[in-house]
């Protein structure tokens, strides 16, 4: 049995209180009226019952009365034949979306980076009751939102992320440092106490996973990009070993196609917008490296999926649906199951009130029969 507000049984034990202090002072009441008739003998000529004595049963029936009415106050609820299913923990996911100037190339509609946050959109829908943070990297990290709840506010910061985001002073893409930094904002959901609580909080149905600790959910990194990089093998591997140590896992998404596409960046305050042209003056073709990108979520524990396919993108999306949390019957049999509970106990301090304001009731033929047996 399960008590949906249990605040009411703190009432209930206010109310008990206030009705030993009330029969308290009723007892005295009896006893001196008792006294002032001559006292037991005095009291059973004027009374027919004992004013010296407490009457124990409307006691007992007032008790009850009040017990039952708090009970059906916090709303006690007993399922039978149900059992609880357990809830996972919340799952924490960083969305790593790369800004480089490659990202610029618009071989898919309406650019890479456009196409990027249409898929970050994407999983944000499915990841619904989820943390979900995000992050910017080309060269270098643009921390954005540490994973949490606030999914619309995730949403408008998406809404910035433009082709002006992009930047001719950073055009290169260091996977390495966008994996560190989204490991950093990891480490803030956990320093962070409001967070924690936030966490503990699990939704029914989440689902947990791989990298579970102490009861922490499942903890990954999803990078958005094109795998045009040129950064060390060595730091690659340092940071996907350290994100594997700390048990989060590293999924990969390529944005863009093998053929690629010139990169145009674009107009922005102190920038100049056009072509980007390599040393001998013809426009760089940027291209998918999707080998890049799959040797990066195998050695980070995941997958790789390429945005331009829609069946692999759309198996992507299922595998993060929470399932529909199963469907309980109403209990049926019992009348005492469920929330029917509450009606029961009220329907019993009713009786009970009713019936302890009747023990004092004389009835009027006994009155009458009184006199015609005296005659």
């Amino acid at each position: 049995m399960t008590l949906v507000r249990p605040e009411f049984l703190h009432f209930g034990l206010g109310a008990a209180l206030l009705l030993l202090i009330g029969v308290w002072s009723h007892s005295r009441r009896r006893r001196r009226l008792a006294a002032f008739v001559g006292g037991v003998a005095g009291a059973r000529r004027v009374s027919k019952g004992r004013l010296e004595r407490l009457p124990l049963v409307s006691l007992v029936s007032l008790a009850l009365a009040g017990v039952a009415l708090a009970l059906a106050g916090a709303e006690p609820r007993f399922d039978a034949g149900t059992e609880d299913s357990p809830v996972d923990a919340v799952r924490s996911v960083v969305l790593a979306i790369n800004v480089s100037g490659s990202m610029q190339a618009a071989d898919v509609a309406p650019t890479r980076l456009g196409r990027a946050v249409e898929v970050a959109h994407e999983l944000i829908a499915v990841l619904e009751g989820d943390r979900v943070g995000l992050m910017l990297f080309a060269g270098t990290a643009y921390p954005i939102a540490p994973p949490t709840h606030d999914h619309d506010a995730l949403r408008f910061l998406l809404s910035g992320v433009t082709p002006t985001v992009a930047s001719a002073h950073d055009p290169g893409t260091l996977i390495s440092v966008g994996i560190g930094e989204s490991i950093v904002l990891f480490d803030d959901l956990q320093s962070d106490p409001s967070a924690a609580a936030d966490g503990n909080r699990a939704p029914e149905g989440t689902r947990g996973g791989e990298g579970n600790r102490g009861g922490e959910g499942e903890r990954v990194i999803i990078i958005l990009a094109d795998g045009e990089t040129e950064e060390s093998e060595g730091a690659l591997g340092e940071a996907i070993r350290d994100a594997r140590q700390r048990g989060i896992r590293i999924l990969t998404i390529g944005i863009g196609t093998e053929t690629g596409a010139e990169v145009r960046m674009p107009t922005a305050p102190f920038q100049l917008g056009g072509i980007i042209r390599g040393p001998d003056g013809t426009p760089v073709i940027a291209r998918l490296n999707p080998d890049f990108l799959m040797t990066v979520a195998e050695l980070g524990a995941g997958s790789y999926t390429s945005a331009g396919d829609a069946a692999e993108l759309a198996s992507l999306l299922q595998s993060f649906e929470r399932p529909a949390p199963p469907s309980v019957p109403e209990p049926t049999g019992l009348p005492w199951t469920g929330a029917g509970l509450a009606r029961w106990l009220v329907l019993s301090a009713f009786i009970l009130l009713l019936a302890e304001s009747l023990f004092g009731v004389r009835l009027p033929w006994r009155t009458v029969m009184a006199p015609r047996r005296a005659q």
